[in-house]
């Protein structure tokens, strides 16, 4: 008995010690996933390029998707009814909830929705202040409403709204990019610099921000262009240390900067039509991740 008594303790030992040696077991990482948008819906896809479906509930005419702060929905707008609306999605249901209704409002179009840090407001352009006659997207309104679905509310005048994490929306204006708070108020511009700016997008921990600008670019030592395309650009969130990201003959627009700040995400139209390509914070190790082929791919947004 007491032999057995021995045995047993000797192997008890013998597993705590292995236990002790053993290394930790890996934390699981969440998979950091995209959502950009596709001809037939808006589509999921890993930052390597692996899963690409649908998401659940999406349908054709769904554009340019927003993450929410908490990772569980989408934001979009839709033109499937002949007109722009907001929806959102709920991630794992796929129960859409329409924010707007502009066709029995005769408006032409809601779009560009954004989140607020929180997730309880989204903000959006709309002409429903402008109607038909507009000539300029500086004349574009910026609404928002509550991401629940409620009445909407006029922010301020401005194109292509998003948040900062602090708080404060930032837009483009005439040409520049300009930030207020989340009213409106407290107006103040980033430098400008020799041509447009606009498509803003805030790295998460509010250091940088890219975003796209038609600045003419210098392709070698001495060579400028002379037909100046868009391209991405970054900056910090005191408008110092701007540096330009890519210089190509085509179109690069909708930057998204990673959760780890360490990746960019955006569109190009390098192929003949658009494709999503990854880079890193510096503009290097460009690489192509979506293969769309049968039509555009473009306007990605990082999960949480």
């Amino acid at each position: 008995m007491h032999a057995m008594r021995g045995v047993a303790l000797a192997v008890v030992v013998a597993a705590v010690a292995a236990a002790l040696a053993a290394p930790p077991a890996p934390v699981a990482v969440r998979e950091q996933l995209l959502a950009y948008e596709a001809p037939d819906g808006i589509h999921i896809v890993a930052r390597d390029g692996s899963g690409d479906r649908l998401l659940r509930g999406t349908e054709p005419g769904d554009q340019n998707p927003e993450w929410s702060p908490q990772g569980d929905r989408v934001v979009l707008w839709t033109d499937a009814d002949g007109a722009g609306d907001v929806v959102v999605i709920d991630a794992g249901s796929g129960r859409r909830t329409r924010l707007t209704d502009s066709a029995e409002q005769d408006v032409d179009t809601d779009w560009f929705p954004s989140w607020s840090p929180d997730g309880s407001t989204i903000v959006f352009n709309s002409d429903r202040d402008i109607g038909d006659n507009w000539t300029s997207y500086d004349e574009w309104t910026i609404y928002a409403v509550p991401a629940a679905g409620g009445p909407l509310r006029r922010v301020t005048t401005g194109w292509g709204p998003r948040f900062s994490p602090g708080g404060r929306l930032t837009f483009q204006l005439d040409g520049r990019l300009v930030t207020t708070d989340a009213d409106g108020r407290d107006r103040r511009e980033f430098p400008r610099r020799n041509g447009r700016a606009w498509a803003p997008e805030w790295s998460h921990d509010g250091s940088a921000l890219a975003f796209v600008t038609n600045e003419p670019f210098t392709s070698a030592p001495g060579q400028t262009s002379g037909n100046p395309t868009y391209e991405i650009a970054r900056m910090d969130a005191d408008g110092g240390g701007y540096r330009r990201l890519t210089a190509n003959s085509v179109r690069d627009g909708d930057p998204v900067i990673s959760p780890d700040g360490r990746t960019i995400a955006f569109d190009s139209g390098r192929f003949g039509w658009s494709e999503v390509l990854l880079m890193d914070a510096r503009g290097r190790h460009q690489r192509r991740l979506t293969r769309e082929l049968e039509g555009d791919a473009c306007c990605p947004s990082w999960r949480p």
